[in-house]
């Protein structure tokens, strides 16, 4: 696919609307596209939402374990999921063929998946227990900081939950293909 990005340069504000134009390749790759968006990039993105910041500059530290446990996430969707529905499709779209390349999650995809997530609850907590003895000097800013800990908490669990129905639906889908 071609993808540009076009923003108006009088739009003075910090994030001025943006517009994107989306070139696809064919019906499939369409297809493909809005399914990716709605079962993993929709979530993957979420990962960005969160108020507290990581500073993975220190190799070895909570916060560059954190990101790294991230992006293993990502990883793992982007490879099982998002580059398999991009290949299917453009093998139906421009090479005609009609074979897919399964798109399913094994039982050690499950163990990572959930000591990932146990392991990002942990640097999330790690980050914000620190964060709250460094403002011991404000309980305002101990307050905002709870507050934040628990929307962030809360927000991994909307994206975990997310993602673990991402893999039972193509699970489920495997397993229909293989009964038939």
């Amino acid at each position: 696919d071609i993808q540009m990005r076009f923003v108006r340069e009088f739009d003075k504000k910090n994030n001025p609307v943006q517009h994107e134009l989306i070139i696809l390749f064919g019906p499939n790759t369409s297809i493909a596209k809005h399914e990716e968006s709605e079962r993993v990039y929709n979530y993957l993105r979420k990962f960005n939402e969160f108020n507290i910041g990581f500073d993975g500059s220190n190799s070895g530290s909570n916060d560059f374990k954190t990101m790294r446990y991230i992006e293993m996430i990502e990883q793992m969707f982007r490879g099982k999921v998002s580059k398999k529905l991009f290949a299917n499709a453009k093998n139906k779209d421009y090479s005609k063929i009609d074979y897919e390349i399964p798109i399913s999650f094994t039982e050690e995809d499950g163990h990572l998946f959930e000591n990932c997530f146990t392991s990002i609850r942990k640097g999330i907590q790690t980050s914000y227990r620190d964060a709250i003895k460094r403002a011991e000097s404000s309980e305002l800013a101990q307050n905002e900081l709870k507050q934040n800990r628990k929307k962030d908490l809360e927000l991994l669990n909307e994206i975990q939950e997310n993602l673990r129905k991402t893999m039972e639906y193509y699970n489920y889908k495997k397993d229909l293909k293989a009964s038939k």
